[in-house]
């Protein structure tokens, strides 16, 4: 397919998750459990991206957990000293995986309601009318058009689109729903976001690490450009339905949506997830990831925490014991009203 549309050069290598920064250890490093804690120390020190945001004092968290390091514990009680670490970050993005086991944090998830029901939208308003267009789901309300997307892992096709926006060219409005999206390529947000673009607009702001230093970055400004050459869905209202568990790059789509003007979310905030991950492999064969980059919008804002909505509303136990969606109803309400 070809991308007529992306954002900047110097934002292609900041999003793109598919090309995460791979850093390599020096050879034949030591495996003992001493060193594979310095590893992963060091390399959180030298690549993470939010320790004055976060206000997480890094060298102290070393001499904190590392006096619970012996040689004679085993692998499963090494990766927990270092996952209890690690958690301090918060940070979803940060994690090591291995052979075993892999370590998160999800508290941006567990500690919220989930304000979405699947079956609910399934049974009370889909009744087997829904559409299956690649990996959407398009619903028609008549006067509204209704899409869920439930991962930006998940490819489509421009043949996708072009189908779902002559579907939805003479609606009132248009609803994306991408709660419980966990996250996946950055060319899916482009391609998507894309469709709703009228003029070249300015998102905000990318950092990304360029040393070893907390504060070593390299700044730069961030653009959604437009694509004439496809079918779009503009000047009608756009709302767009996100909860907690719309995370990593389903939070960098609602970041890159709200600068149009006739956007609006409504629901929760987004779980976040703003910082790109970079790579490492520990000399025992554990990969490790952490953030390397923040993302400001237009009016300095730190998306690494979610994306407020513009409209807050969390689903109404009452209302799903009759079939009802309350963030869906809000939305039909917004666009209808």
């Amino acid at each position: 397919m070809k991308k007529i549309f992306q954002y900047s050069i110097i934002l292609i290598a900041f999003l793109a998750f598919s090309s995460c920064e791979k850093v390599l250890m020096d050879s034949e490093p030591a495996t003992t459990n001493m060193s594979i804690f310095e590893q992963v120390w060091k390399f959180a020190d030298e690549k993470y991206s939010f320790f004055e945001y976060k206000n997480v004092d890094w060298t102290a968290m070393k001499a904190k957990y590392q006096s619970s390091i012996n040689e004679n514990m085993s692998q499963e009680e090494l990766l927990k000293v270092c996952d209890e670490m690690l958690d301090n970050l918060k940070d979803g993005h940060v994690n090591i995986k291995t052979k075993f086991d892999r370590t998160r944090n999800w508290s941006f998830v567990l500690d919220n309601p989930s304000n979405f029901d699947k079956k609910l939208i399934e049974r009370s308003y889909y009744k087997d009318k829904e559409k299956y267009v690649g990996p959407f789901e398009y619903f028609d309300f008549g006067d509204v058009a209704y899409v869920y997307y439930n991962a930006f892992s998940a490819d489509f096709s421009k043949d996708d689109l072009d189908y779902i926006m002559a579907q939805a060219k003479d609606k009132k409005g248009f609803i994306i729903d991408i709660r419980d999206n966990p996250g996946g390529s950055s060319d899916n947000v482009t391609l998507l976001a894309e469709r709703f673009c009228k003029e070249k607009t300015k998102l905000g702001e990318s950092w990304r690490k360029s040393g070893t230093g907390h504060n070593d970055f390299i700044k730069s400004t961030m653009y959604l450009n437009v694509n004439e050459d496809i079918t779009r869905f503009l000047d009608k209202p756009v709302v767009m339905l996100t909860n907690r568990q719309s995370y990593s790059a389903a939070s960098f789509f609602p970041f890159t949506m709200k600068a149009l003007s006739n956007v609006t979310l409504i629901g929760d905030t987004t779980g976040g997830g703003g910082g790109v991950p970079a790579f490492t492999e520990l000399s025992n064969g554990w990969i490790l990831r952490v953030s390397s980059t923040q993302t400001f919008d237009n009016k300095g804002f730190n998306i690494e925490n979610g994306i407020p909505p513009t409209i807050k509303i969390n689903l109404d136990p009452a209302q799903v014991q009759i079939g009802k969606d309350a963030i869906l109803e809000r939305a039909l309400k917004f666009i209808r009203g």
